[in-house]
């Protein structure tokens, strides 16, 4: 069975409009609510300056330690490959790493 001309077209639409698993990149690379609030929480345990946290920046050793000193509960380092649970904390930090330690997304929950 052959498909309408107008299903095909309606339906390329619709796939080019989608977004690919998740947010689209432009809402990926907006500022979430909860990145101010982590980068000063971090800042203010250890009276450091906050770490640098833009979408593609490297994410030293030092600022690893210091991001996980404030506990999973406000951040969560996600790198290729690792199980996370589904659970959404408004509050909490999750970014997302490359294999090389660069910060691909972050977002909230």
């Amino acid at each position: 069975m052959a498909w309408p001309a107008e299903a095909m077209v309606v339906t390329a639409s619709v796939l080019q409009a989608a977004a690919p698993f998740g947010e689209p990149a432009a809402a990926a690379a907006a500022p979430t609510p909860c990145l101010a609030a982590v980068a000063q929480a971090v800042s203010a345990r250890d009276g450091g300056a906050p770490p640098s946290l833009a979408i593609g920046t490297v994410l030293s050793a030092r600022d690893r330690d210091r991001l996980a000193a404030v506990g999973p509960a406000t951040i969560r380092l996600l790198a290729p490959g690792d199980m996370a649970t589904m659970d959404h904390r408004p509050g909490r930090l999750n970014l997302e790493l490359d294999p090389h330690g660069r910060i691909l997304r972050h977002r909230c929950g």
